[in-house]
């Protein structure tokens, strides 16, 4: 766990972008950043990003870079990423984006 704290300030500015981005133009629920997931990528990709895709609207996604020694978590540590990005995700927009976070929960 230790590995991904060190992304999460990278993590909330993309985030944070995506919410004011999803605030001024978006277009019905399935555009949220509530819907944003950790998702991997396959062996043959690029390893020095973490990705995070709209379940809703694929075409909807952010990258952070990470270390270039940090790129195995994407390969061991799935459900790890995903819970821990996930809960930070919602504590945000819960937070600072109530509006964004009540239209789905």
């Amino acid at each position: 766990m230790e590995n991904f704290k060190k992304y999460k300030d990278k993590f909330l500015e993309k985030l944070e972008y995506q919410c004011n981005v999803y605030k001024l133009i978006g277009n019905g629920t399935t555009e949220s950043p509530m819907w944003f997931q950790y998702r991997s990528k396959g062996f043959e990709e690029d390893n020095s990003k973490l990705l995070f895709v709209n379940s809703q609207k694929s075409g909807i996604y952010f990258e952070i870079e990470i270390d270039e020694k940090d790129s195995w978590i994407q390969y061991e540590a799935f459900t790890q990423l995903y819970d821990y990005f996930r809960d930070i995700k919602y504590e945000h927009i819960k937070e600072n984006h109530p509006t964004i976070y009540k239209q789905i929960k």
